[in-house]
């Protein structure tokens, strides 16, 4: 029986940018399982590592629903409280999630 999920709510920007790093995650799994001839531990461990990565992010899409009345602008922007959301997810404190802020461009 699958555990029920609490549904945590985000803005239409986080959504993008969980899907976004999903999307980078599965494009470094496919290049780090393609190169080499699997034979280097530091190279399994990337693999790793990456499964890992796309396992959390798919979790949190399922997890998460953008506000309605929110939609994708340019910056994205991350508030601290998804961020801390987003943290209480990973059970087994593999994943480290640091933002740091970028400075205004002008």
């Amino acid at each position: 029986m699958k555990k029920k999920i609490k549904k945590l709510t985000c803005t239409a920007n986080e959504y993008f940018w969980l899907k976004n790093e999903l999307a980078k995650a599965q494009k470094n799994l496919h290049l780090s399982v393609f190169s080499g001839d699997g034979s280097d531990p530091q190279q399994r461990e990337r693999t790793q590592a990456f499964a890992i990565l796309i396992e959390f992010y798919q979790n949190a899409l399922e997890v998460f629903v953008p506000h309605a009345d929110t939609k994708v602008t340019n910056p994205v922007s991350i508030s601290r409280q998804f961020i801390a959301d987003l943290k209480s997810l990973d059970d087994t404190g593999l994943i480290n999630i640091n933002m740091t802020r970028k400075p205004a461009a002008g």
